[in-house]
């Protein structure tokens, strides 16, 4: 069982490399590269996000030292910023460029 875990943990790690979403955004004024960008990207990229932000807030609320202002809310507040990276451009572009294909996303991800 825990090399499965293991191996799907490994999937989704080479998966999501691949994902442009997912990267640094190595363009001038780090402007997403959208020619890079497929509609098969998004949905992967939000729920890995989604995955990422929760293992950051458990890394907060598992913290053995005590409590502060750096460790807590500072930490909170940077907490989740692949989430909103991935989804302020799943939104500029269904507002700019919507699709039925987008809707559907839109829709299955909870984002409408």
């Amino acid at each position: 069982m825990a090399l499965f875990a293991v191996s799907c943990n490994n999937k989704e790690n080479k998966e999501s490399m691949k994902n442009p979403l997912l990267q640094e955004f190595n363009t001038p004024f780090e402007v997403p590269p959208f020619d890079q960008i497929s509609l098969t990207d998004f949905a992967p990229a939000i729920r890995h996000a989604i995955k990422v932000q929760n293992q950051e807030i458990t890394d907060i609320t598992d913290n053995i030292k005590t409590p502060d202002f750096l460790n807590t809310i500072v930490a909170y507040e940077q907490s989740g910023s692949l989430l909103s990276r991935a989804r302020s451009v799943f939104f500029n572009l269904n507002s700019s460029l919507t699709s039925d294909e987008m809707q559907k996303i839109a829709e299955e991800l909870h984002l409408s």
